[in-house]
């Protein structure tokens, strides 16, 4: 799971190789080959990781994805429960392995999350959260999407920017996301985004 964060599956689709990659370097006798004479080489053992995410995908509901050699089929991504396991696991499970990647990553996670902390949209929600409508123009130009976009495209930005936020500990942005999904909602009329 931690792997999966370190990569950015909470925002993106990740390859299978790349989260192999991630859990061998975070745990190498775990993810890595069991024969001393290839153990010794450092590489990850793939197959290992690819039953991992299909328990977390099949048993936990915390993935999303498969695996795929054909890379354009190929890719996981953290699951909004995925995602709060991780935010209330993930940094135990990170001194225990002796990580300190995760700092980083989360560093990273709140730059990101600064442009919409930093946006006159997110200063008028914290001035007047009881009454904030925001126009749907607005959240078009903040959220880097199209008025007339598909229900899937705005649903597909919330989803990530609320995983981010989770991952961030930032309640107050997930509060602000959640007003705003809901005003795309009735105001297009389309899926929940």
């Amino acid at each position: 799971m931690l792997a999966l964060a370190h990569v950015g599956a909470e925002q993106k689709k990740v390859y299978s190789e790349h989260i192999a990659a991630e859990a061998h370097r975070l745990a190498p006798p775990v993810f890595g080959w069991e024969l001393p004479e290839y153990r010794e080489k450092g590489w990850p053992d793939k197959e290992k990781v690819r039953i991992a995410l299909i328990r977390l995908r099949s048993e936990h509901g915390f993935v999303d994805g498969g695996y795929a050699k054909d890379t354009a089929d190929d890719g996981w991504r953290l699951t909004t429960a995925g995602v709060e396991w991780v935010r209330r696991n993930g940094d135990r499970l990170a001194a225990s392995l002796g990580d300190t990647l995760s700092r980083s990553h989360r560093r990273e996670l709140v730059r990101k999350l600064a442009r919409i902390r930093d946006h006159a949209l997110f200063r008028d929600f914290q001035s007047r959260p009881d009454d904030f409508v925001p126009s749907l123009g607005a959240l078009a130009e903040l959220f880097r999407c199209r008025v007339d976009a598909e229900p899937s495209t705005w649903e597909k930005r919330f989803t990530t920017l609320r995983n981010q936020a989770r991952l961030a500990d930032q309640d107050d942005l997930l509060t602000f996301l959640d007003i705003c999904a809901s005003h795309v909602e009735s105001t297009t009329c389309g899926d929940t985004p």
